[in-house]
């Protein structure tokens, strides 16, 4: 692309010398008159050099240079200037201007100063594209190491945002089993539009991105002849979901990943006159290629998580069914967990650690004899401390898996007491975290609230005074508190009596978190609720 240089003398005779001199050596010129003039040309159109006269009948040099480095602070500017006084130099280079040039000049002193000028220019683009390129890597790192999908969409397009100066966007990933483009990230969109919005492939502008596998910048709607009749009285789902603006210019860029289109990226600058610059441009490329590896890898990383957790739960499922006493026990302890833990406003991360831990806590079971397990009378001492070591087996079983190190502690100290008289470590009040004081009420809630062989299920009344005259030594008092409110005031969400239908299977719920089509967007609970900290009792 060849350098575009404007001139602005007041004299014609230098306008046209300098302009004919300049084409000859392969520049674009453009000529002005005087300040004024000049800045007009400088608002619409691109320029690389702006060689300017000092004395000029509307706008002197200087002032150009002032108002030239509001326009682009990365304009080069040269002085050309008769009057050869070194105090008037010195100004204009304190302004900004590069170089100066004193009248009258050679014509090779000329060529000198602009090729001087140009090779600065290179060294700075040079430079402004390692620090961008840094930028990249640094981004890149820190999405190669984020594997919670929801983090990582927000990260995505809150640096494409910030890169760009675009005002509203939003990350589209497909769901395989809706067949649409759903929005999982989104800046300046409503919240409604966001959990609605289903894009087919083909449709709008994000459709047919996603179907073609190619990039689409609209620099104006009103004329584009494909995505026109989007501007007025149809609201654009396929791209933001907004109509678009006369003065919007927008970008959607496909996410490519293992020769398949995965998602969209969209952008949008509803600033007058802004446009995206082919450094953003190429920077968002790189950046969505980027994304779409990440997102992808993540979407593999999930499927595995998956495939183990799915085994593992099959091996829980089978050390209930030795026992149908048991049926359902550890889909009843994750639902009445995951009521405490949203009562008490936990995050969704302790939540969705809650639901693992509730349906795996007694998996250790499975290395119990079933003699033990089902013995309709009394437990010796000895068969007892053989019952007493389910969490240990339980957290050995869970050691491969990595991703469920958290969830295998709290299967290893979910029998723990306050008062430190527990098993298998003998841990106290301290020592617990919140996530195991939960479980622990709940697993006691239905142990006490279910039909076993040696005993009939305690009525109501006797269960919450159990609970009370454990608060504090055997349970967290908080946490018990909260449970008791639970079960006087919303009774449906926990009670449910051996009917041998047990609480809503959890499974689907679980692994949707993992899901590869993309999460389920959930909406905030309306109104805010005031955080409870869960006591810690000595």
């Amino acid at each position: 692309m060849k350098r575009r240089i404007l001139v602005v003398d007041d004299e014609e005779c230098i306008r046209r010398i300098a302009q004919d001199f300049l084409v000859s050596e392969g520049w674009e010129v453009d000529v002005a008159d005087d300040g004024p003039p000049a800045l007009k040309q400088i608002q619409k159109r691109h320029y690389d050099l702006v060689l300017s006269d000092i004395k000029m009948p509307q706008m002197d040099g200087l002032e150009l240079i002032r108002r030239v480095h509001q326009v682009d602070p990365h304009l080069i500017t040269i002085i050309m200037t008769g009057f050869g006084s070194m105090e008037t130099v010195q100004v204009a280079l304190k302004e900004g201007a590069y170089d100066y040039i004193l009248k009258p000049f050679q014509l090779a002193e000329l060529r000198q100063a602009v090729e001087r000028a140009f090779e600065r220019q290179q060294l700075m683009e040079e430079n402004i594209r390692l620090k961008e390129l840094a930028g990249l890597i640094e981004v890149s790192e820190t999405i190669n190491t984020t594997l919670r999908k929801r983090d990582l969409y927000k990260l995505l397009l809150k640096t494409a945002l910030s890169r760009t100066d675009a005002t509203r966007g939003s990350i589209m990933i497909y769901n395989e089993q809706r067949k649409g483009l759903e929005i999982v990230a989104a800046e300046g969109l409503e919240e409604g539009i966001v959990q609605t919005t289903l894009v087919k492939p083909g449709q709008g502008i994000a459709g047919v991105v996603f179907q073609k596998g190619k990039p689409v910048v609209v620099s104006d709607i009103t004329k584009d002849p494909k995505f026109g009749p989007l501007r007025r009285g149809y609201q654009d789902k396929a791209f933001i979901s907004m109509p678009l603006e006369r003065d919007e210019e927008l970008i959607s860029l496909p996410l490519n990943a293992s020769r398949r289109v995965i998602g969209v990226l969209n952008l949008s600058h509803r600033t007058t006159g802004k446009k995206f610059t082919l450094s953003e441009l190429e920077e968002l490329r790189v950046l969505a290629c980027q994304a779409a590896v990440s997102i992808d890898n993540m979407f593999l990383f999930y499927d595995l998580e998956e495939a183990y957790l799915s085994a593992i739960q099959s091996l829980a499922l089978m050390q209930e069914a030795r026992d149908s006493y048991t049926s359902g026990h550890s889909q009843r302890v994750t639902q009445i967990s995951v009521v405490i833990a949203k009562t008490l406003d936990l995050s969704q991360k302790e939540i969705e650690l809650l639901q693992h831990a509730g349906m795996l806590h007694d998996i250790g079971k499975i290395g119990i004899p079933e003699g033990i397990l089902n013995k309709p009378g009394k437990l010796t001492s000895a068969e007892r401390k053989i019952i007493q070591q389910h969490p240990v087996i339980g957290e050995k079983v869970l050691k491969p898996v990595k991703f469920l190190a958290e969830v295998r502690l709290i299967v290893r100290h979910h029998h723990e007491r306050e008062n430190g008289t527990g098993y298998p470590d003998g841990l106290n009040g301290k020592e617990l975290s919140p996530l195991i004081k939960i479980i622990s009420v709940a697993d006691a809630f239905d142990a006490m609230d279910s039909n076993r062989p040696h005993r009939r299920a305690l009525s109501r009344s006797q269960i919450k005074q159990e609970l009370r005259q454990n608060s504090g030594r055997q349970f967290d008092a908080q946490v018990v508190d909260v449970f008791l409110k639970i079960l006087k005031s919303r009774p449906e969400k926990l009670l449910k009596k051996q009917t041998g239908q047990g609480l809503p299977d959890l499974g689907e719920e679980m692994l949707q978190t993992g899901s590869r089509p993309g999460p389920r967007v959930r909406q905030s609970p309306a109104g805010g609720k005031k955080k409870v900290k869960i006591a810690v009792k000595a």
